[in-house]
């Protein structure tokens, strides 16, 4: 999780997002690694986006494969998700927008 945050090459940050997204959908199905979704809120609350566009990846992919264990985190994450749209970065808005619309379709 750290080199979400310290990784400064876009491509290496991309493969770390697409292994913890499918960790984490194997260990939420298990019951596991319940401090992921709440980690992933945090960065993307963040003013870092670079950790913001990574979470937002995460997430997307996560709506992908595991909607069952984001609906309880629907009320939460909704407005932080709704900030992403208006964020001074356009790589922010993008997988904000793109995290979204997979989010609230898997929720819905």
């Amino acid at each position: 999780m750290k080199a979400l945050v310290e990784e400064q090459q876009k491509g290496v940050v991309h493969k770390v997002c697409d292994t913890v997204s499918e960790l984490a959908a194997d260990l939420l199905d298990k019951n596991a690694w319940p401090e992921i979704l709440p980690h992933l809120q945090e960065l993307i609350s963040s003013n870092n986006p670079a950790a913001m566009e990574a979470a937002l990846l995460i997430l997307a992919n996560l709506a992908s494969y595991s909607t069952d264990h984001l609906r309880p985190h629907l009320g939460g994450l909704t407005p932080v998700l709704g900030s992403c749209l208006a964020h001074s970065s356009i790589d922010v808005q993008v997988r904000g927008s793109r995290s979204n619309t997979l989010y609230m379709l898997g929720c819905a």
